[in-house]
């Protein structure tokens, strides 16, 4: 590996971390999707006056030199940003370089799959632990969906493109950060080792091929039989939240036993909210109660069915 930057700029260049990280994502990387780094080289551009962060060209990523600062103006936010957008970059040597869409309206998955991995690389791989609440990453890509999706001229995150000029509108926080957190519940509905075995079939079985998103679709698909024995169907969930648009606002509605001391029925209420499109989606959520003396209970995978109202019974 080799770094490349202006001599003006290259104090402010963290050779040694950047060598350290890419060493770490690759090992990481490597193993996840069960697929060694497939290029002969990788090298890192800095670019002045370059338009865009970065950009993954195979074994040569280009970056902003927005990302140098002088060294008493870093923070540990900045440079967990800086290492996390490396992360990201070399995550698109397997998906998006390796394996690349057919067209721009799959633009969303490679993107959304490269804020994913290097968001689960930096906060998972034991030699990255000095970044430090590195998972804020995660909840920097809801919020920022969040607020998105909730304006008037949100889109689906699968939205059709029709002509290449139409791809600039889609390179917004939907695609990126609503895709990311799809993603991210995607690996919580299906378990951690479907999501892994899926990525790692789908980039082994169409490397230096293009492919759609019903081929990454399949391979989850296959994944999950491997690993239950029920009548979920992954592609009409994923169908539900990639293919329409707007949020579903969830609220608790709790029934008390006569005497006021129990709960004698937990439900969860599910409605859309303005700007949506109607429509309910199944998603698992984490709930907790606590009593009076501040002791806390954990119900985890809790499954919130595609409908109006969910009874919990088993609380």
């Amino acid at each position: 590996m080799k770094i490349f930057c202006r001599q003006s700029v290259k104090e402010m260049v963290p050779f040694r971390e950047q060598f350290r990280v890419v060493k770490e994502g690759m090992n990481f990387f490597g193993n996840y999707f069960n697929l060694k780094y497939p290029f002969d080289k990788y090298d890192q551009i800095y670019c002045p006056e370059f338009r865009i962060g970065a950009m993954e060209n195979i074994g040569a990523i280009t970056f902003s030199e927005k990302f140098l600062v002088p060294l008493d103006e870093r923070t540990s936010e900045h440079d967990t940003r800086h290492m996390y957008v490396a992360l990201h970059e070399l995550s698109h040597m397997w998906f998006g370089d390796l394996v690349t869409m057919k067209w721009w309206e799959d633009l969303w998955l490679k993107e959304s799959f490269a804020d994913f991995m290097g968001a689960t690389c930096i906060t998972q791989a034991p030699a990255l632990a000095n970044f430090k609440n590195s998972e804020c990453l995660f909840i920097g890509f809801k919020f920022i969906a969040l607020d998105f999706d909730s304006r008037y001229f949100t889109h689906p995150i699968l939205a059709p493109i029709k002509h290449t000029e139409d791809a600039a509108n889609v390179f917004d926080q939907i695609s990126y950060d609503k895709g990311a957190s799809f993603i991210l519940m995607a690996s919580y509905m299906v378990g951690q080792k479907v999501m892994q075995e899926a990525t790692s079939k789908y980039l082994n079985k169409y490397k230096y091929k293009n492919t759609v998103l019903n081929d990454y679709i399949d391979c989850m698909e296959e994944a999950y039989k491997n690993h239950h024995n029920d009548n979920f169907n992954v592609r009409a969930w994923t169908d539900t939240w990639l293919k329409t648009k707007g949020l579903n606002i969830l609220e608790p509605r709790i029934s008390l036993s006569a005497n006021g001391k129990t709960i004698s029925k937990f439900e969860v209420v599910q409605r859309c909210e303005r700007n949506s499109d109607e429509v309910f989606r199944m998603q698992k959520i984490n709930v907790a109660f606590y009593d009076s003396d501040h002791n806390e209970t954990i119900f985890t995978e809790l499954l919130v069915k595609d409908q109006e109202v969910t009874e919990f019974e088993e609380l």
